[in-house]
């Protein structure tokens, strides 16, 4: 019997304005991708693909319109480092480095990622979640944003599940709008 084996995406980025233009194809033996350089993600890039896990250890400023929508295998979104346990695979621990760059996430950047659980957005001077932007993420449960400054209008989070948990600043945009919504919210200092 043949095994299986897992797509991974590597990327290749255009240097001269630090977005991402193509990526290509590998077959190895896990399905995620870490990008470790400042760049944004462009529109489509990723749309259906077969992407599990997005790990970004750097700045990212941009993901556009969409980028990653109906990645239906796609359950973690990282920005930042952070620990993993081996038995469980269950996020144990986050260092998020805060940063003076601004970051947006673009109309439907995630949309209808059917099992996102878990985003981790970077730590910077501005963040903007433009509306739609991970509506239809039905399996959402927690979403990390630690930035004083967030923009947004409309719902960002449309047709998300009810016990979505937001990890944000007392006080923040986002925190007024996970209590005006009836989210969960967990407070850091």
């Amino acid at each position: 019997m043949l095994q299986e084996e897992k797509l991974t995406l590597s990327i290749i980025y255009k240097a001269k304005d630090n977005t991402v233009e193509y990526f290509i194809c590998k077959f190895l033996e896990n399905d995620s991708i870490t990008i470790s350089s400042e760049i944004g993600i462009k529109k489509d890039s990723f749309a259906h693909s077969n992407l599990s896990s997005i790990k970004i250890t750097s700045a990212l400023t941009k993901i556009e319109k969409s980028a990653f929508e109906n990645c239906n295998e796609l359950l973690n979104f990282v920005c930042g480092e952070m620990g993993q346990d081996k038995n469980t695979g269950n996020i144990k621990g986050i260092n998020i480095a805060e940063s003076d760059i601004d970051f947006t996430v673009q109309k439907d950047a995630f949309k209808n990622c059917l099992k996102l659980e878990t985003v981790i957005l970077p730590q910077c001077k501005n963040l903007v979640i433009e509306k739609e932007a991970f509506s239809g993420c039905e399996s959402l449960r927690t979403v990390v944003a630690l930035c004083d400054e967030i923009d947004f209008t409309e719902n960002p989070f449309a047709d998300c599940p009810d016990y979505l948990t937001f990890v944000c600043r007392k006080n923040s945009k986002i925190d007024r709008f996970a209590r005006e919504n009836d989210y969960r919210n967990v407070y850091v200092e």
